[in-house]
């Protein structure tokens, strides 16, 4: 990944780790695609 680039991150596990993960992704710069995948259920 570069700095403030584009482009895609796959997350695995969209608990609360998960979704904290994109967060801080968003928080840091980056506005590519964010996929959170995950069998949890909510």
């Amino acid at each position: 990944m570069t700095e403030g680039g584009t482009g895609r991150v796959v997350v695995v596990g969209a608990g609360l780790a998960g979704v904290r993960t994109a967060e801080e992704l968003r928080r840091a710069g980056f506005d590519g695609e964010i996929v959170l995948v995950g069998a949890e259920p909510h």
